[in-house]
This record gives C-alpha cells, sequence and structure tokens, in this order.
C-alpha cells in the first residue's frame, strides 16, 4: 500500500530538497547564459537572412504552435521515463543539440538557410516544452508554497543579471561582425549557447527526484481542462493569459524588425534597447517576489495587467534610442510582476497531483494563441503599407496590440480571484504604492547592493592576487 503523499514527502531528506533549490538556480544561471546569447537573438536571425515580414511572423508564431502542442506528451512521457528529472534531461539534452544546425547556418546554401533555421527552432522549442510541465512540477514540490514569491523572485534576479551581462556580450559579438559576416557572428554566440545549455544538464542531472507515485494520483484530461477553462478560477486565469499573449504577440515580432530593419539601428544599439528591459527585470524581481507573497498574487496581477497595456503605446512617440531604452524600464518592470505572479497563481489554484497536466495544456493553449497573435501580426504586416503620422508602418501592430491588451485585462481581471489568506489593501492605493512610490527607491537599493558586491569582490580579487604575487616571490627568495 502506497504511503500518503505527506509521508513520501516527508521521506526525502530536507537537505537534498535545500541542495536541489541551489542547483536549479544554478541550471537558471546558466540557462540564462543559453537565452541571452541564443534565444535572445532569435527573432533577430532571420532578419539576417532575409525573412519578410510574413516570415517573421512565421518564425515567431510555428516553434511555438508546434513546441507547446508537444507538451501534451509530457505526461504520458514522464510514465514511460517513470521519473520527472530523467524527462527533463533527456529534452534538455536533445534541446541543446538543435543549436549546431544553427551554428552552422554560414555553411548552408543559400537557398535553404530559411528553412533549417526554422526547423532547428522549431525543434529548439519542442525539446524545451517537452521538459517545462515535468520541472515546474518538480520545482513546485520542491518550493514551500508560502516562500514561491521570494524564492522565485531571488532566483529570477540572479537569472535576469545574467542574461543581461550576455546579451550586452552577444550584442558587442554580434556589433563586431556586422562590418563583416554578421552570420559568423551569430555562429559565435549560438555556439555559446550550446555550451551553456550543457552547463545547465549537468545541474538538472544533480537535482532531487520526487516519488513517482505521487504523479499518478489523479490526472486532468484535456477535454475535461477546456471545458472547465470559463467555469473555475484557475481556468479563468489561463483563458486570460492565453488571450494576452495572444495580443502581446500581434506586435511581438516585429519589435527586432522596427529596429533593425526600419530604423537601421546597429546591433550595438538593438543591444542596448533589450539590455535595459532585462535590467529592470533583475532589479526589481525580488521587490515582487516579497509583494506577491504579502499582498496576493492576483493583486499584483491586476496592476502589471492594467501596465501592459501601455507599453507598446510608448512606441508610438519616438524611435530615438534613448527614449526606447527609457520606455523598456516600465516594459522590465512591469513583465517581472506579471510573469513571476502568473506562475505562482497557477501554483496556487492547482492541486500538485495535477500540476503537470496544467501547465502542459496551459501551454498547448498558449502555443495556439502564440500562433494566431503572430499569424494576424504577419498578415497585417504585410498589408498595411501606409506609415500615417508614424515612422513605420509596424507601429499600427503596437497600437493594436495595446488596445486588445487593454481590452482583455478589463474583462478577465475582475473575474479572477485570490485563493490565498493575504494582507488586504485597495488596489488604488497599492498601485500607487507599488508603481509609484516603492520602485524607486527598491531599484536604486538593489543598484547600490549590486554596486557594494561588486566592491566587495573586487577587494577579494585584490587581495587574493597580492597573497598570490607574495607567496610566489617568496618562494623565489628561498631558491
Amino acid at each position: 500500500m502506497a504511503l500518503p503523499i505527506e509521508a513520501q514527502l516527508k521521506k526525502i531528506e530536507e537537505h537534498k530538497k535545500r541542495d536541489s533549490l541551489i542547483y536549479s538556480v544554478l541550471d537558471g544561471s546558466a540557462f540564462a547564459v543559453m537565452a541571452g546569447f541564443g534565444e535572445n537573438y532569435l527573432n533577430a536571425f532571420p532578419i539576417e537572412l532575409g525573412a519578410t515580414n510574413q516570415q517573421m511572423g512565421l518564425f515567431t508564431s510555428l516553434p511555438q504552435l508546434i513546441g507547446s502542442g508537444s507538451q501534451v506528451l509530457s505526461a504520458t512521457l514522464v510514465e514511460s521515463f517513470k521519473k520527472r528529472r530523467t524527462l527533463i534531461v533527456v529534452a534538455a539534452f536533445l534541446q541543446a543539440l538543435t543549436w549546431i544546425p544553427l551554428m552552422l547556418i554560414p555553411f548552408i546554401p543559400k537557398h535553404l538557410r530559411l528553412a533549417s533555421a526554422l526547423l532547428s527552432i522549431v525543434l529548439y522549442f519542442v525539446f524545451g516544452n517537452v521538459l517545462s510541465p515535468a520541472w515546474n512540477s518538480l520545482i513546485g514540490d520542491l518550493v514551500p508554497a508560502e516562500s514561491r514569491g521570494a524564492f522565485f523572485g531571488r532566483r529570477n534576479k540572479v537569472t535576469g543579471c545574467i542574461t543581461f551581462l550576455s546579451v550586452f556580450a552577444a550584442g558587442l559579438v554580434l556589433n563586431f561582425f556586422q562590418q563583416e559576416n554578421i552570420l559568423f557572428g551569430f555562429s559565435f554566440i549560438f555556439s555559446v549557447a550550446l555550451l551553456a545549455r550543457f552547463v545547465s544538464l549537468c545541474f538538472l542531472a544533480k537535482m532531487v527526484e520526487m516519488p513517482y507515485s505521487y504523479l499518478t494520483q489523479k490526472k486532468l484530461r484535456f477535454f475535461h481542462f477546456l471545458r472547465m477553462l470559463n467555469s473555475t478560477n484557475a481556468g479563468l486565469f489561463i483563458l486570460y493569459l492565453c488571450l494576452m499573449n495572444f495580443s502581446v504577440q500581434i506586435a511581438g515580432p516585429f519589435f527586432s524588425v522596427f529596429m533593425l530593419r526600419d530604423q537601421q539601428f546597429s546591433y550595438f544599439e538593438f543591444m542596448l534597447v533589450n539590455v535595459v528591459a532585462i535590467i529592470a527585470q533583475f532589479l526589481t524581481m525580488t521587490y515582487w517576489g516579497t509583494s506577491a507573497d504579502y499582498y496576493g498574487n492576483k493583486k499584483i496581477i491586476m496592476i502589471t495587467g492594467l501596465l501592459l497595456p501601455i507599453v507598446p503605446w510608448l512606441w508610438l512617440p519616438s524611435h530615438n534610442v534613448v527614449y526606447l531604452m527609457a520606455i523598456q524600464v516600465v516594459s522590465g518592470f512591469a513583465w517581472a510582476g506579471f510573469n513571476l505572479a502568473s506562475v505562482n497563481f497557477i501554483f496556487d489554484n492547482t492541486l500538485p497531483a495535477e500540476r503537470i497536466n496544467y501547465f502542459a495544456y496551459y501551454n498547448v493553449l498558449n502555443g495556439f494563441s502564440v500562433f494566431a497573435g503572430a499569424s494576424l501580426g504577419g498578415f497585417l504586416a504585410t498589408h498595411i503599407t501606409s506609415q500615417w503620422i508614424f515612422a513605420s508602418p509596424l507601429q499600427f501592430l503596437f497600437l493594436i496590440s495595446g488596445l486588445s491588451r487593454a481590452i482583455i485585462s478589463f474583462i478577465f481581471l475582475p473575474r479572477i480571484r485570490e485563493v490565498r489568506s493575504v494582507h488586504l489593501a485597495q488596489i488604488k492605493e497599492l498601485f500607487w504604492n507599488l508603481v509609484a512610490v516603492r520602485p524607486i527607491y527598491e531599484m536604486c537599493y538593489e543598484l547600490v547592493l549590486w554596486m557594494n558586491r561588486l566592491e566587495q569582490m573586487k577587494k577579494k580579487i585584490e587581495v587574493a592576487v597580492e597573497e598570490k604575487i607574495n607567496h610566489v616571490g617568496q618562494k623565489l627568495k628561498r631558491r
């Protein structure tokens, strides 16, 4: 007779859980290097291969559609492998291999490059999506519910800092190769992404495995999941996320096109605009995490869900690099809170035994939403040719995307409820506190904290170097 869930979980030593959480941060750090050098530049890569606007929409939508569809296999594959960790490691290994064809693009005939790149990117997202529900389920079992916001806030802050450094370094590499052969620059940064994924794989393999019987107690079927979308709290929220991502992807693939093709940004300028959002994210992750634990994820989603429609509208008045860097601070701040609270909200609203299915099915629907949004964006980008008062016809997509985000937020957010016991606060009062007052203080505090850490590291390095020099000098004197 199987032990109760609680008894099985208690049998896993606390130190193994604690070590696994450390490994998850190290895995996330290596993954951040891969994302910074690789995934963050996948939107720019097809532009250099000569992709049209419609093809750009396809490069964003098709990998997400096929990749998310593969998630329905995740629970079945866990049953085949008998362990979530095994599935995660195998899928991560196969995902690493997908960088190899992208590295070899300069040596592939020109007429095959777009198709080869698209196939590799599709497989990259397929393997990433296969492991995602199993990883979310495993990490959800390891992190205590009452401290999820704080843990993921700290973890995301570390990974965000590393992503920033990686995006910055990759941008410098591409800017160097821009005057020569830019495809060799992409080949170099994709090779770094490959190595980083293999490092990430080593830490994933060290994480503790939770009891398999824990996974099989209750199964949620896909059609039952679809029926409950409009009738349960978790279902309404997932429907909201999918429609929000549909709205986001109307414009999502075309910010890179707008900067690199229409406004002729250098890769250094392109990198600067992108890294500012990443900096804003990792500087506010801890802030959002502790706020979500205290006030509840629903309130954070309400606040950031009302900020997100404004973000694409801010791209309309100007395309000046400094201005775009400033509005990326708003974007990074809003998306950091929204993404963190959204994942935790799904954790709060799902039973542990159903969690792997919830994440898999959500990602399937989300993939269709991304596909539909990016396809619509590609169609509109091809057929809207007038600039009107804008610098580029693509800015019409930014206008439409923001309007769609606003409508969806106003329809769905009032219908979603908090399920945890949290501190009561009025949304209006909380909005001004969390958005207008505290963020400046928190971001300044984080900057000072990081500067102090860098100064401490510098002093430690100087002391270590001085000790080494003295040690070598003493050895020479003895001789």
